[in-house]
């Protein structure tokens, strides 16, 4: 990992000529790793002994005998860092909120005509809803999220109370995230393949689905995910700006209108970074300057609207469509003088 090029890429110059090809995206980043409770404690503020030294110290020896105990079962913490405890229930919050049209989808409730056709998409109940898809990065805490999140919606096939848009969710490599770090290494190595289990805290009432309980087995799986275009672990030629444009590309093949893409923190930012003109980000206090500078927060839920421009070959983000959905941005880091 160390000899990893992610973010080793240079930009193209964005210019507003003919974006003829659009798109409608909306990004949910995973809920809270098990990674993130030893690493990060700083982003658990309910836990007052989180920074305390020797809490930082006693969370990795007992993840390091947890990690020694359990990795031959496949319910290893680090590598493929799967949701913890609490990030499943970030993911369940997120789903109880995008199932309740009486919040989202009021006329007279926070969201604008744009934020509510995009909440449509999302739930995928409504007959006169826009047509949409569902994609996740080939990381256990995205697939999760996916799964816990989006339950309304990814159904097994011939699923009694199929909604309309239900389908399988399309897992990919090309939203892996980017980062050097172990918690980033993908379980399923081979192409077109699912990692053996989704780890140790899925509980059968999480989902609607009565075979939940059995998600730990490989079988399963493939019910909710299609996995037939992933490429496995990316590989150490590859790079972020590769991946994102990658992904821009499959998202404007599709039918649907809406595409929902559930992955990374670090990738999201520089997915707006890279589809952005500087001149975009010129307002500091803007909601796309906010994107470009800071993480999305866990489960949290953006959308927007992804042009392409035929001519140049590139994509851009339309600065006045981004909006949040539920949650927001991390407070962005101090860079240092």
């Amino acid at each position: 990992m160390l000899l990893s090029k992610d973010r080793k890429y240079t930009k193209k110059t964005l210019t507003p000529s003919s974006l003829s090809h659009r798109k409608h995206l909306v990004f949910i980043r995973h809920g809270e790793s098990e990674w993130n409770v030893v690493f990060n404690p700083k982003k658990r503020p309910d836990d007052k002994f989180a920074l305390y030294p020797h809490m930082l110290l006693w969370r990795f020896l007992k993840a390091l005998l947890v990690e020694l105990v359990s990795v031959a079962t496949h319910a290893s913490l680090a590598l493929d860092s799967p949701l913890s405890q609490r990030g499943i229930a970030q993911a369940e919050q997120l789903a109880k909120y995008i199932e309740s049209p009486e919040i989202c989808l009021n006329p007279e409730g926070e969201h604008d005509d744009y934020a509510r056709f995009l909440l449509r998409g999302v739930l995928a109940r409504d007959e006169n809803a826009p047509t949409s898809t569902v994609a996740c990065s080939n990381l256990r805490r995205c697939m999760l999220t996916a799964l816990v999140a989006l339950r309304s919606r990814i159904c097994p096939t011939g699923h009694a109370s199929k909604p309309r848009n239900a389908s399988k969710a399309h897992v990919t490599t090309d939203l892996q995230e980017m980062s050097r770090n172990v918690d980033c290494v993908a379980m399923a190595l081979e192409p077109a393949s699912l990692p053996p289990s989704l780890g140790r805290n899925l509980k059968p009432q999480m989902l609607t689905a009565k075979n939940a309980s059995q998600l730990h087995q490989p079988g399963p799986l493939e019910q909710y995910f299609d996995a037939s275009e992933c490429r496995g672990m990316k590989t150490l030629r590859s790079n972020g700006r590769l991946r994102m444009e990658a992904f821009a590309r499959w998202a404007m093949k599709c039918d649907e209108e809406v595409v929902i893409a559930v992955g990374h923190s670090l990738y999201f930012r520089e997915f707006f970074n890279l589809f952005t003109r500087e001149s975009d980000r010129d307002d500091k206090n803007s909601l796309i300057a906010r994107a470009c500078e800071s993480k999305m927060a866990n489960c949290s839920m953006v959308g927007f609207e992804l042009a392409y421009d035929e001519v140049m070959g590139s994509f851009q983000v339309m600065p006045s469509t981004l909006r949040v959905l539920d949650g927001g941005f991390e407070s962005a880091r101090k860079k240092s003088k």
